[in-house]
């Protein structure tokens, strides 16, 4: 750890040699890099290729170039090779001198990112750094359904121990591992690793659970399972009775997440008034209570003289559409509602 953050070193990465690192370390020395255009200006193509550059971005080592916009980096790299080919090209042969100082001239020439660059779907940006690090750097997946899975989940792998044994769990989480076997009679089973957000736990998938939905039981599927908790050998085993596929996990990966700001001003200080504002207020709360969600809520209420907030600690909500408009429907002209996008 450093400064609320992980050092990680660059030999760990799958692909990344010694003869690239001690390249980047020795260009780096002369300060730090400005640009990809600039990397690839100061660092020797001849050890620093397009394949060593494409696994540093995806990985998440140049975020830091294009404010984590990884997708406009790749797509930017055949134009930064040829951009630093023709910086380096040009100070070897000392054409750059010809107009004066050579500090003034390149700062001048500044390397652009691709603006057009298509975004990359976020599931593949995490599996990049699965296959490149073997950890999860940005987030985990299933960190974008914790909402979405709390209530189906009953259990986590980190509860699975011998106080559960011969109990019927309810658990959900990413298949890491699968491997199917034939049984002496001809069938087949599968033997499965699942990994929640607390660890993981091994899954036996008899036959007559399998063939329900074999194409279930593969790497990285996200699945919600019950089954039976059997210690072996003091290791805890799931005996799976029946599982099903979390579906939407690519629409929750690339969503953006929504602040909404609800303001309801009141109608009045009379009896009626107070019942109808307080009615508005249940109403609210049902509305944006009814789906789990990652988007958060804000609810202010006011008079005119003052305002007070409403939101309770735990204010997760699901925001679409559909919900602004009844929420709309429940202030109607009483008060406004305000829709931002953030970054979490």
């Amino acid at each position: 750890m450093e400064n609320s953050g992980i050092r990680f070193g660059l030999l760990a990465i799958k692909g990344i040699g010694e003869g690239p690192i001690q390249e980047i370390l020795r260009a780096r020395s002369e300060g730090p890099f400005t640009s990809l255009g600039d990397f690839c200006t100061r660092v020797d193509q001849r050890s620093v290729g397009k394949g060593a550059i494409e696994t540093l971005i995806k990985v998440g080592a140049m975020d830091c170039l294009a404010d984590g916009h990884r997708h406009r980096l790749l797509s930017s790299v055949e134009s930064a090779l040829k951009f630093g080919k023709s910086e380096r090209s040009a100070k070897e042969s000392g054409l750059m001198s010809l107009f004066g100082d050579m500090e003034e001239i390149s700062n001048a020439i500044e390397f652009q990112l691709a603006s057009n660059a298509k975004e990359i779907p976020r599931q593949d940006l995490l599996s990049w750094e699965k296959e490149l690090l073997g950890l999860y750097i940005s987030k985990h997946p299933l960190a974008y359904l914790i909402e979405a899975l709390k209530d189906r989940v009953k259990h986590t792998t980190a509860q699975i121990g011998e106080e559960l044994a011969k109990q019927k769990v309810t658990l959900g989480g990413m298949i890491t591992e699968a491997r199917r076997i034939t049984t002496k009679k001809g069938d087949t089973m599968c033997v499965a690793r699942l990994e929640d957000m607390h660890g993981s736990v091994n899954v036996t998938v008899f036959p007559r659970a399998y063939e329900q939905n074999p194409e279930l039981w593969a790497e990285n599927k996200v699945i919600i399972l019950v089954g039976e908790v059997q210690m072996r050998n003091d290791e805890p085993t799931i005996l799976c009775d029946k599982a099903e596929e979390f579906k939407g996990l690519e629409e929750e990966l690339n969503r953006k997440q929504h602040d909404i700001w609800i303001t309801l001003k009141l109608s009045g200080n009379d009896d009626l008034s107070i019942s109808n504002d307080m009615m508005r207020v249940q109403d609210i709360y049902s509305c944006v209570r009814s789906q789990a969600g990652r988007d958060h809520y804000y609810l202010l209420v006011e008079n005119g003289e003052w305002k007070a907030h409403l939101t309770p600690s735990n204010n997760t909500m699901h925001y679409t559409p559909e919900i602004r408009a009844k929420l709309a429907g429940i202030l109607k002209d009483m008060g406004e509602i305000k829709v931002d996008v953030v970054e979490r």
